[in-house]
């Protein structure tokens, strides 16, 4: 959970990798027109779902400030939602030599796209008239590309679809490494390891995009459509620590699992996270496969990692359904930031006046603003 990354972010090292073509700030900032803390309060088993505003305490280094937002499950007149989903979009040729065996195939993998349509698209945009939107971006070796800006529009959420595995315009969208990153493919042209999508830069990239654009008061949630492996050596801590300062939850969608589970060499007589049992026709201990290294990303920013078989329209929707029913269930606190105050690193906390009110899950964030 948030616990795991409660040390400090370099957001101003992180902020100067994103789009190569976009200013770099000095350093990231917060939204100056809102600043929301998500959590949930736990009771027992249960979700406590009768919290008020008088119940809460948010601490800033420690303090205690005002908050002018709070909303609950049942609150009405709640912040918009808003889903960034991002897609790899990586195509391979058949000439091109791959150092480690890759399953990925854009166009097998998501197979929504041969019968998605606008009800479909209705249905995850609409959930007791709350405002929720969706915005689109997809990847190709160290390319990002946005499909559509936060949008309720079914017919612009299509056409973003339709084009999800288009070539990237040439010169369009070309990433940098972020700050330690080593290019795995850089050494031996041609060669690939993994896949030659730059995962990391694209997630802090799309997440620098989404969270700079006009619509400043959302709450957001990424969802990352992958197999969840990088073409580049980035610490994945660093990317959970960009996205806990943006206040966004990640949930990784990670794709062609049991292929990787079945394959001989992909294993390892280690048990982890998310490992999972691989097939075996000898005695002697069990083997397992871990998860690629993207799935830590949903535990370390508050969100969840799903290992669908097949992404197909109902998977896809209920991944999206499910996710954004679970960030709707949780209390938010929020504020708009002095903008007379220097910028400066801040810890935000949400506490309980009283411990018999529950125990809270999340509801911490650093940033910069």
């Amino acid at each position: 959970m948030l616990a795991f990354v409660r040390r400090a972010l370099p957001v101003a090292v992180l902020a100067a990798s994103l789009l190569a073509q976009q200013p770099d700030p000095a350093i990231f900032k917060a939204n100056s027109k809102l600043v929301l803390v998500p959590f949930t309060v736990a009771r027992g088993k249960f979700l406590a779902a009768d919290i008020q505003p008088s119940d809460v305490i948010l601490r800033e280094n420690g303090h205690p400030r005002e908050f002018t937002v709070f909303q609950g499950p049942n609150t009405a007149n709640v912040v918009p939602l808003e889903l960034i989903l991002l897609f790899d979009s990586t195509s391979y040729s058949a000439s091109r030599a791959l150092a480690l065996h890759s399953f990925w195939d854009a166009k097998a993998a998501y197979e929504f796209l041969k019968d998605e349509d606008e009800p479909a698209i209705h249905s995850i945009l609409e959930k007791n008239g709350i405002d929720i939107r969706v915005s689109v971006y997809h990847y190709a070796d160290r390319q990002l590309e946005r499909l559509s800006q936060a949008t309720r529009d079914p017919k612009e959420l299509l056409s973003a679809f339709r084009r999800l595995l288009d070539p990237i315009p040439a010169g369009q969208g070309r990433l940098t490494l972020l700050p330690g990153g080593f290019d795995l493919a850089a050494p031996t042209k041609g060669l690939t390891v993994y896949t030659s999508a730059w995962l990391w830069e694209s997630i802090v990239a799309s997440l620098k995009d989404a969270t700079d654009s006009p619509e400043a008061s959302a709450r957001r949630i990424m969802f990352v459509f992958s197999e969840g492996y990088s073409a580049t050596t980035v610490p994945h801590r660093d990317v959970a620590e960009a996205a806990v300062a943006l206040g966004v939850p990640i949930y990784p969608v990670l794709l062609n699992r049991s292929k990787y589970v079945e394959h001989p060499f992909g294993v390892t007589n280690v048990q982890g996270p998310y490992s999972a049992e691989a097939p075996s026709s000898t005695t002697g201990p069990p083997r397992y496969v871990f998860a690629p290294p993207a799935a830590s990303l949903g535990d370390m920013t508050d969100g969840r990692v799903y290992f669908p078989a097949h992404l197909d329209r109902k998977e896809f929707v209920g991944i999206l359904q499910g996710a954004r029913d679970a960030e709707l269930a949780k209390y938010v606190v929020g504020f708009v930031p002095d903008p007379s105050q220097p910028t400066r690193k801040r810890r935000l906390e949400v506490q309980l006046k009283s411990k018999s009110a529950g125990k809270v899950v999340g509801g911490y964030r650093e940033i910069h603003y």
